[in-house]
């Protein structure tokens, strides 16, 4: 007889979102049995004994709410019964990771956002997981999660991209047609906006949806990956021309044109996936890891109904050039308090089910010898995009970045939704710059 496995939802969780930014902290729990474990017999390879039983909880704290979790939980406890697995959620994620890294206080597995932790805080934190997996040489897109040694403190979930995420049924009741100009996604926007909807979801409110005007499309601009990093020649880099300032008069191109929500201001990151999720909403400048959040329980949308193309930013009819970066990674902590378990808890999440994992994500595989298949991700290759390889920021760049007094690059676009002129942004940001770029050096 096959035996039942209870679940808990300790805290309710109000939404049960794929991916939230405001997910308030909730744990998820399954049940132990009686069916013994083999152990992790050394640090490289995950070995079988028959005199060790792993046993005990892991804390795995994710960005990715709970219900992303609840199906892999209810297989590694039919496989590892003796081992609960508890997720733990926060509303201000990163930043709740930063204080647990200075207090010592990780959960046993966390998840690592791509450039928000320093190499010293990921080497101070996690364990270097090449001499922990035999798998870590099937992995791209590794470099922004290596330790001050240069040694792997976390591997990728998935490689991403960003491009316009859009209500393919929503296209095909206005007729619709995939814009392939700057001109024509602001003619499409306002098309959608006269039929009542949302032409472009910005969430502005939430402020970090506004990033990729910062980190992708200067680079989509130039076709260059490492376009950020040269800033770091110029003591005022910021002027007419510069890849950053086109990318911010695109931005304000579409706010003139009044195609995104009514007060985009006001406009947060939860209730706008829902807005998208019921059908009011045509386009938002995402990943694509917002189609299964937006195809989730509760929509109604299905995966077919939506689609993804490279953002159109100029009014060339060519191939687009789009960024490839990896995504959110999986790290195990140097202070977990029970180690063993958490590396078959990883080695499962990232080994034995990771072409599952990435599909329910909405990625692409970081493990070529992985395949995933996924029919939006067939349709963004359709448009055949110029891929550029990111390069991680120098240290230079995060050096003067963060020497700037408050500095949020996706403030500025939240200031010329505000009204705020671009020059007089940039004319700032050069004198701040300016003297961080000299206080580096």
């Amino acid at each position: 007889m096959r035996k039942v496995i209870s679940i808990t939802i300790v805290i309710i969780i109000m939404s049960l979102s794929i991916f939230s930014f405001t997910t308030c902290k909730s744990e998820f729990r399954t049940s132990n049995s009686d069916v013994n474990l083999k152990e992790v017999n050394d640090e490289k390879n995950l070995k079988s004994s028959d005199n060790y039983v792993i046993s005990g909880k892991v804390v795995f704290a994710s960005n990715f709410s709970t219900i992303v979790w609840r199906d892999f939980i209810i297989e590694f406890n039919e496989k590892y019964p003796d081992i609960e697995i508890v997720i733990e959620n926060h509303e201000d994620f990163t930043k709740v990771m930063k204080e647990k890294i200075a207090a010592n206080n990780l959960a046993d597995v966390w998840t690592v956002h791509a450039e928000y932790y320093s190499k010293q805080q990921l080497t101070d934190s996690s364990l270097q997981l090449d001499e922990v997996f035999d798998f870590t040489d099937d992995y791209i897109g590794y470099e922004p999660f290596l330790g001050a040694n240069s040694k792997i403190r976390a591997l990728p979930l998935g490689v991403t991209t960003s491009g316009i995420v859009y209500n393919k049924k929503l296209f095909e009741e206005l007729g619709l047609e995939v814009p392939k100009t700057i001109r024509k996604f602001i003619e499409v926007g306002k098309k959608l906006k006269k039929a009542g909807k949302v032409g472009l979801m910005t969430s502005s409110k939430a402020n970090w949806p506004m990033k990729y005007w910062w980190q992708d499309i200067p680079k989509t601009i130039s076709g260059d990956g490492n376009i950020l990093n040269n800033l770091t020649d110029e003591e005022e880099p910021f002027k007419d021309g510069n890849e950053v300032i086109e990318s911010y008069k695109i931005f304000k191109r579409l706010v003139d044109a009044d195609i995104m929500e009514d007060d985009p201001l006001v406009a947060d990151w939860e209730p706008m996936r829902k807005s998208f999720k019921d059908g009011n909403v045509g386009m938002a400048f995402l990943g694509p890891w917002f189609i299964p959040q937006v195809t989730d329980e509760g929509s109604t949308l299905v995966t077919e109904d939506v689609g993804i193309f490279p953002f159109p930013y100029n009014d060339n009819k060519g191939s687009k050039n789009v960024v490839i970066q990896p995504d959110v990674a999986v790290s195990i902590s140097k202070n977990s308090k029970n180690t063993d378990a958490a590396k078959v808890w990883v080695d499962f999440i990232l080994n034995e089910k990771y072409s599952e994992v990435v599909k329910v994500l909405g990625f692409m595989s970081a493990r070529p010898s992985r395949k995933v298949d996924l029919n939006f991700i067939k349709e963004f290759e359709s448009y055949n995009p110029n891929k550029l390889d990111v390069v991680v920021d120098s240290n230079d760049l995060k050096k003067i970045t963060s020497s700037i007094p408050n500095f949020n690059y996706n403030d500025i676009a939240v200031d010329i939704i505000k009204g705020k002129d671009i020059n007089t942004i940039f004319n700032e940001l050069n004198k701040k710059w300016k003297i961080a770029k000299d206080a580096s050096n």
